[in-house]
């Protein structure tokens, strides 16, 4: 007989030889993805329960949780259980509203990283300025509401530059390049028009002529001890990572200045929890920040098979404040393994598994929409170039079947 895992919950539940034990604290979770599953199945492995907010049933990280409340993000009456019932909560993606995060610490509720990161990460033009605040270059930028905004943004900045709506973002939504000044007006009323963008805001960024992206992932717990991944080389193809690469392979100074960085800005904005800088690095050298995500990173996915400890191991010590682990890792190359819409049954699983230092992760989504990330695959190896070469021979291993 095969029964779910919350079915053997329950009944482990009933049995006094388990119920009488004494019961770990239960961490929450705003946000029912695959980051929260990951998150979810680091915790398990040490014996924690997790309880997930989110609004869709039977979710990828509510499948293998506690319990999943079945909310809307902001939705009092779930905030309130949640609260309830977890002390410690932290969120899988940047787009919970801030205000359901200072809700929740109102109550009394420790959540990690603070609603003050969030806040920054949810604003790109608040975002770019604490970069900068914080010790980290940017590259030239200016908030852009209007036509005129626009046009006197250009005149600064100059062509090409990348319009993007200052919240809501991700892989590449909400933005547009624009490269001649004469179309900019057209280009944005179009941009301004989309219905996804009715009402926001934007930003107006100059082109970086970047060598690289590369990202660094930091953790830091509340006694102020803090640790970080090393730099990942990432590549995206339309906007969305495709592999990511680790170290990244630039110079053992530059690696040095991104995690300097890096911890700088977790100290000085007092994180808890762990947080992704995505930086590029240019053509001459230089580090520039991008983009902060206060949460685990899809270009730290490497480091579930490629590290003695993962990025959801570390942000899990974070969130208890114990003492963060050093990172011991193989130099390793993870592919994401996105929907192509043509089938929801991935082949060649059995096969890439018993692959030499290949790991295949999946993510429990039931429908593989084109585009979507639907797992990953690692590779490690005693080299970058061989780490590569593995991961793509598993990937191609894998296809889409309906």
């Amino acid at each position: 007989m095969v029964i779910s895992i919350r079915e053997a919950r329950e009944r482990f539940a009933g049995n006094t030889a388990f119920s009488e034990a004494p019961r770990m604290e239960t961490i929450g979770i705003l946000g029912d993805g695959q980051l929260g599953r990951l998150l979810s199945l680091a915790a398990g492995k040490r014996g924690y329960d997790t309880i997930i907010l989110g609004p869709t049933p039977d979710s990828p990280a509510g499948l293998i949780s506690k319990e999943q409340i079945v909310a809307a993000y902001d939705e009092r009456k779930a905030l309130d259980a949640l609260a309830g019932k977890c002390k410690r909560i932290t969120y899988e993606f940047e787009n919970v509203p801030a205000g359901s995060v200072r809700y929740l610490e109102d109550r009394g509720a420790h959540v990690f990283p603070s609603s003050n990161i969030l806040e920054m990460a949810q604003d790109r033009v608040r975002e770019k300025a604490a970069l900068e605040e914080h010790g980290i270059p940017v590259t030239k930028f200016a908030k852009v509401d209007s036509h005129m905004e626009l046009q006197k943004a250009l005149k600064e900045i100059g062509c090409p530059a990348v319009l993007k709506t200052t919240r809501d973002g991700y892989d590449g939504h909400g933005q547009i390049v624009i490269r001649n000044p004469d179309a900019a007006g057209n280009d944005f009323e179009l941009h301004r028009n989309k219905k996804e963008n009715n009402g926001k805001t934007f930003i107006l960024e100059k082109m970086v002529d970047f060598q690289m992206e590369i990202s660094v992932i930091v953790a830091r717990n509340e006694n102020g001890q803090t640790c970080t991944f090393p730099v990942a080389e990432n590549e995206h193809r339309d906007n969305i990572l495709h592999m990511t690469i680790v170290p990244a392979r630039i110079s053992p100074e530059a690696a040095q200045r991104a995690q300097e960085m890096a911890v700088r800005f977790a100290e000085e904005v007092r994180l808890v929890g762990l947080l992704c800088i995505e930086m590029f690095y240019t053509k001459d050298g230089k580090i520039l920040g991008n983009e902060i995500a206060p949460r685990t990173h899809n270009s730290g996915h490497w480091s579930i098979h490629g590290s003695e400890v993962s990025q959801f191991d570390q942000q899990f010590r974070a969130l208890l404040n114990e003492r963060l682990e050093p990172v011991r890792y193989k130099p390793s190359a993870m592919i994401n393994i996105l929907g192509e819409g043509n089938g929801n049954f991935l082949s060649g699983q059995i096969k890439v598994r018993k692959m030499e230092g290949i790991g295949l992760c999946m993510y429990g989504k039931a429908e593989a929409k084109k585009g979507r990330k639907m797992g990953h695959v690692t590779a490690s190896a005693v080299t970058i170039e061989e780490a590569i070469e593995r991961a793509k021979i598993a990937r191609n291993e894998l296809r889409w079947e309906r």
